[in-house]
């Protein structure tokens, strides 16, 4: 036996011992069965998507259509449309018919117009119904003078002058009058010769100036813009002078 300490020699060696290996920690989670007295517990289910909105069937039934609906629907087309139509030819149009000579060449005896009353004011030149009395008829001439003009007849000469607000006088150019004048104006005063339009009022002449009642007259004289039904925007008979007439 040797000395040296903690070593052997010859068979007497003792064996070299083997340490058990380290046991690592693995922890395994043991799936539970179930037994007979035993019950498995179920996991909740997940909740299902509420419908974004709910859907309803809707049945449409149809009925049949008669003829009697047919008809009603047809006379409460009518109707309203009638309805309509008298507004409208009320307070927006209105259809008047000429009696007499006064307007020739530009209107004869007869003829039926389409006339513009709403949201109208004189203008000159235009072709006018005037509102009078009850037991007078309306009258349809032509605006010659408006508040301000200053106009003068020259009956030798067949001309009519109109000076605008103090401007110049000038001749009027009417190619549309049948002439000869015949008169002036009868209302006006020993030695005047013209006429100056007061504010609100107008001058009118027919344009048959030797067979016309207009403001040249006594009885008429100057016109009262209250008193213009409309402008005559429109001849619709007979038929073949169908147009604008101014």
């Amino acid at each position: 036996m040797d000395d040296r300490e903690g070593f052997f020699i010859g068979e007497h060696m003792p064996k070299k011992v083997q340490q058990p290996a380290a046991r690592h920690s693995v922890s395994v989670r043991a799936a539970v069965l179930p037994t007979k007295n035993s019950t498995l517990k179920k996991a909740p289910a997940a909740p299902r998507m509420k419908a974004a909105a709910d859907t309803k069937t809707v049945t449409l039934v149809q009925k049949p259509y008669s003829h009697r609906h047919a008809i009603y629907d047809w006379i409460e087309a009518a109707i309203v449309s009638l309805v309509l139509v008298t507004l409208v030819f009320s307070f927006v149009f209105r259809i008047v018919g000429v009696d007499g000579q006064s307007m020739m060449k530009t209107l004869d005896d007869g003829d039926r117009l389409l006339l513009r009353s709403a949201f109208y004011t004189p203008k000159f030149g235009d072709i006018v119904v005037i509102y009078r009395t009850q037991d007078k008829e309306p009258l349809i001439k032509r605006v010659i003078g408006l508040p301000g003009d200053t106009i003068r007849l020259d009956v030798e000469n067949n001309k009519v002058y109109r000076s605008i607000n103090g401007g110049p006088e000038e001749a009027l150019v009417e190619p549309y009058v049948h002439y000869p004048l015949q008169y002036g104006i009868q209302w006006l005063e020993p030695g005047q010769t013209s006429v100056t339009v007061p504010p609100g009022k107008i001058f009118v002449m027919g344009d048959h100036r030797d067979d016309s009642s207009d403001s040249r007259m006594n009885d008429i004289g100057l016109i009262d813009i209250n008193h213009v039904m409309g402008k005559v925007i429109f001849r619709i008979y007979p038929f073949n002078k169908i147009g604008d007439p101014n």
